[in-house]
């Protein structure tokens, strides 16, 4: 089968759809599934471009890469059933919530406008990495793993952490480099694995937890 393109001026409430290939919906208003009993099951690259809120919160399968695009304020909620890679993409300056079981990579770029919401990743027992060099978080990040699985994360300035969560008792690392300060959210707690955890700032003194 071939791709499959959606374009809707305003909101849209998404059906099932099962994608054999590429996967492409644009709205202007919000992007959502109904009452998240819907799924979403792409083979290919599933990307979403849209004005206000995107909702995906039903039993989703995107087996290729995701992207999500807006230049506005609005919410963003993603579930996956598996594994998640990050493609390029532009999230606004709403909160962004990630949640999945399996491993969550990325291939391009992830970018909040200034002044964003909460940047959030919440995996089962599975790797986060998200290292690429021209990432660019400006609302705090929160990423959840348990088991001996590694967090990594990369930003190209400065990174504001808030709760950081692996399991205590499992191998697991953790790893925060930031082209400038590292610095955490107030009230807000870091818990590493036994692996050990590194933090690279710009410079010596620019660590501040």
């Amino acid at each position: 089968g071939g791709d499959i393109v959606i374009n809707q001026t305003g909101d849209i409430d998404l059906p099932d759809i099962t994608a054999p290939a590429a996967i492409t919906i644009t709205a202007t208003g919000n992007i959502s599934q109904a009452g998240g009993f819907t799924s979403v099951i792409a083979t290919g690259a599933a990307t979403f471009n849209f004005g206000d809120n995107l909702t995906l919160d039903g039993v989703n399968d995107f087996k290729g890469s995701i992207s999500v695009d807006t230049n506005g304020s609005g919410e963003i909620q993603v579930n996956d059933s598996f594994a998640t890679e990050i493609a390029a993409s532009n999230i606004g300056t709403g909160n962004f919530t990630l949640t999945t079981t399996g491993a969550v990579t990325q291939s391009a770029p992830i970018v909040q406008a200034a002044g964003a919401g909460a940047f959030s990743v919440l995996t089962g027992g599975a790797e986060i990495n998200l290292s690429n060099v021209a990432n660019n978080f400006t609302g705090a990040v929160y990423l959840t793993n348990s088991n001996t699985r590694a967090i990594q994360l990369r930003d190209v300035d400065a990174v504001v952490l808030g709760y950081i969560n692996q399991q205590q008792n499992k191998a697991g690392t953790l790893a925060v480099t930031a082209g400038g300060d590292i610095t955490q959210l107030p009230g807000t707690g870091i818990v590493t694995g036994t692996g050990g955890a590194t933090f690279t700032g710009v410079n010596a003194t620019s660590v501040l937890l």
